[in-house]
């Protein structure tokens, strides 16, 4: 075409933009995951140090009542995701 690109030509431009959003993303992921706290312990880790520290805030956090302090209390459970925090970081 005289007058703008082939249609081959889009459809590479279409999937290189593709391919760059999607390196964008892992990138600003992984970015992410080391800020977080378990990032912070994975490197750590990896760094060598045996010890680890963090500060949360109670309010932020949730855990497990025992049913058997309070018969009418039933137990409850987190509903946020734990991850390994020793594990292989995935996906490198």
């Amino acid at each position: 075409m005289a007058w703008g690109k082939t249609d081959e030509q889009m459809s590479a431009d279409a999937e290189q933009r593709a391919a760059q959003k999607e390196q964008a993303r892992r990138e600003r992921e992984e970015a992410e995951y080391w800020e977080s706290p378990l990032g912070q312990a994975d490197w750590a880790r990896q760094n060598g140090n045996t010890f680890f520290q963090i500060e949360i805030p109670h309010t932020t956090l949730r855990g497990v009542t025992n049913a058997a302090y309070n018969s009418r209390t039933q137990a409850s459970r987190s509903t946020m995701p734990v991850p390994p925090i020793f594990s292989p970081k995935s996906g490198s």
